[in-house]
């Protein structure tokens, strides 16, 4: 009965999709907290152990896509925060010039 952990793998990972997709297209995290994406980095990788140790494919399989959503979040959040950084620190120094 493998079936009912592939499907909620398969939906559990559609979840983050919006984020991915919103984030990219706003180019703005202000709004995303880096400790809750750490938690649940964390979170993904002591479920990767566990379902290696029981030997659950779906559970390992849905896991480990998820966990590389969260890295493409956190990888989305420290660059178009440092983006927005380096525009402030343009815009502050335009009018330090002024």
């Amino acid at each position: 009965m493998l079936i009912f952990g592939w499907i909620a793998g398969i939906i559990s990972n559609v979840y983050n999709v919006p984020q991915i997709y919103h984030t990219y297209k706003t180019k703005s995290t202000k709004d995303l907290s880096i400790f809750s994406l750490l938690f649940r980095l964390l979170s993904y990788l002591l479920y990767i152990i566990h379902a290696n140790i029981i030997q659950d494919p779906p559970l390992l399989w849905n896991t480990v896509i998820s966990m590389f959503q969260v890295v493409l979040i956190m990888t989305q959040y420290f660059m178009y925060n440092k983006t927005i950084n380096t525009q402030n620190t343009q815009n502050s120094q335009n009018i330090e010039i002024v």
